[in-house]
């Protein structure tokens, strides 16, 4: 699926299944989602061939930057909820995530990062900082990996064995791409009336 597909449902499932108690919550998790639904597409590399990649990195700076904008103007506490975050915990996760994200950077394209081990490792590293940041990206992460599933290119869900897996159901930037899009669009919207 192409990369507004993976934030749309990645946002929608995290909001879905967390079901935020507050404003803050919800927007730490659409700004959690949005990042863990493209992480697994941090290994293409921009050309003009790939430009999705692009557009999906600047989307995720977009809802990032909004979040951040809602944020200060409605004075949640986000932001300094996390600045205030101290001990070793936090650098011992903020420094094993950004390990985790090169490695899906520089790794093959559906390889590492398209794995449960990137997934886990991740997740795991994100628990060290906040749990809710971690569960929104956590299951976003997954739904990327469930939609490529879908797709016909192999993923190594089980990196590092060289093994790949799809259903092979679906080309990635066909009608189902479409679909999906509509769908999570639609479910997006009820769950930001809600939650916003």
């Amino acid at each position: 699926m192409l990369s507004y597909t993976h934030i749309v449902m990645g946002v929608s499932a995290s909001l879905a299944l967390i079901d935020p108690n507050n404003k803050a919550q919800s927007l730490v998790v659409i700004g959690a989602a949005s990042v863990g639904s493209i992480a697994s597409d941090l290994d293409v590399k921009i050309n003009k061939y790939s430009i999705d990649a692009l557009y999906g990195r600047i989307m995720v700076m977009a809802i990032l930057a909004l979040v951040a904008l809602i944020d200060m103007k409605q004075r949640l506490g986000i932001y300094n909820y996390y600045m205030d975050l101290k001990g070793p915990m936090l650098y011992i996760g903020m420094f094993s995530f950004a390990l985790v994200i090169l490695g899906c950077i520089f790794s093959s394209h559906r390889g590492f990062s398209h794995s449960f081990l990137a997934l886990g490792l991740s997740t795991l590293s994100l628990v060290l900082i906040d749990q809710l940041l971690a569960l929104a990206f956590a299951i976003a992460f997954f739904s990327h990996l469930l939609l490529d599933f879908l797709n016909k290119g192999k993923i190594k869900l089980l990196f590092p064995a060289k093994a790949g897996f799809c259903l092979n159901l679906f080309y990635s930037s066909k009608i189902a791409n479409k679909i999906f899009f509509v769908i999570g669009c639609v479910i997006l919207v009820k769950l930001l009336l809600i939650y916003l």
